[in-house]
């Protein structure tokens, strides 16, 4: 059974479960890092509250701006759904909010309204499926939506990330970014890493997420 649940990383001068805003889940914690620099890294399985929300990031702005204030740093979020993709939520004090997706299309068909065609049934008991060009462009809509929402999928959110990482102290490599924000695994935990140390935080132990 894969991960569902978040981590969360920052620098921050005392365990993340300690502040306000991540108390209530402290409990939910399974794996914590603490690495050079005072930067910390926690997954919380199926949680913090909202992590499962369709209004992601609305639902979260009060945590990760709390967070934000509390840490004195940028903060960024991957909440994962099954370890088949992760939607990225980054706050840092100038550059605002930012979103993006790791492994998109394993996680964002959970977003959309339907996965299949339409399937409807007239007064005589036949039954009628939606045209597959039609739920094609129904469904494209719906991704264009959330993406609009929610930050676009990929390294097309390379620029933020990049931006992200500079306002927070770190030196990123842009193309080792740029290729794990594409990169495709069998855990999102992995790819998730993977970007986490392209961003330069210092020491993270890629491969180790649980």
């Amino acid at each position: 059974m894969g991960f569902w649940g978040t981590y969360i990383v920052a620098r921050a001068n005392q365990p993340l479960t300690e502040l306000p805003a991540l108390r209530p889940s402290a409990a939910n914690a399974s794996w914590y890092w603490r690495g050079p620099d005072r930067w910390h890294a926690v997954q919380l399985d199926r949680g913090p509250d909202g992590w499962d929300s369709p209004t992601l990031p609305h639902a979260w702005d009060g945590l990760l701006t709390g967070l934000m204030q509390q840490t004195g740093h940028p903060v960024l979020a991957a909440v994962i759904r099954h370890s088949e993709g992760a939607q990225l939520l980054g706050r840092s004090p100038v550059a605002g909010h930012w979103g993006g997706w790791l492994m998109a299309d394993g996680i964002t068909w959970r977003f959309l309204p339907a996965d299949a065609p339409a399937r409807s049934w007239d007064e005589n008991g036949e039954q009628h499926a939606e045209d597959a060009a039609e739920y094609q462009r129904r469904r494209q809509a719906a991704l264009d939506r959330l993406y609009t929402v929610a930050g676009p999928p990929g390294s097309a959110a390379a620029p933020s990330a990049l931006a992200w990482a500079t306002e927070a102290g770190l030196t990123p490599g842009p193309a080792a970014v740029t290729t794990a924000l594409d990169a495709k695994g069998v855990f999102a935990e992995d790819v998730l890493f993977q970007l986490l140390a392209a961003l330069g935080i210092p020491g993270f132990p890629i491969g180790d997420h649980s």
